[in-house]
């Protein structure tokens, strides 16, 4: 895979988003995680438990925003 398509995967992540600042893309981020882990009935425990991410990182991460580039990863994973 080259640079260039790289580049482009990366920016197709992004399209659904309004760049309007940081803040609004981590609640944007945020709050679709936690619609599709609720829809899915799971619970932050076992998120938790099935990514290897601590379930504080989970909580935060849906309260503010907040998470590691890393955790972030294992859980989308």
């Amino acid at each position: 895979m080259s640079l260039d398509s790289n580049t482009n995967d990366i920016l197709a992540l992004l399209e659904g988003f309004t760049l309007d600042n940081p803040d609004d893309i981590a609640r944007q981020i945020t709050d679709s995680f936690r619609k599709r882990r609720v829809e899915k009935n799971i619970t932050r425990q076992r998120i938790a438990e099935l990514s290897g991410v601590p379930l504080s990182t989970v909580a935060r991460f849906e309260q503010k925003g907040l998470i590691a580039l890393e955790s972030l990863i294992k859980l989308a994973m």
